[in-house]
């Protein structure tokens, strides 16, 4: 079974600029 890691490193590094983005705001 092959795991898309980069899919997942993709969805996780975008996750992470939302949430840093989103702590700025505040």
């Amino acid at each position: 079974m092959s795991f898309p890691v980069a899919l997942v490193w993709r969805l996780h590094v975008d996750l992470r600029q939302q949430a840093s983005a989103l702590c700025r705001d505040s």
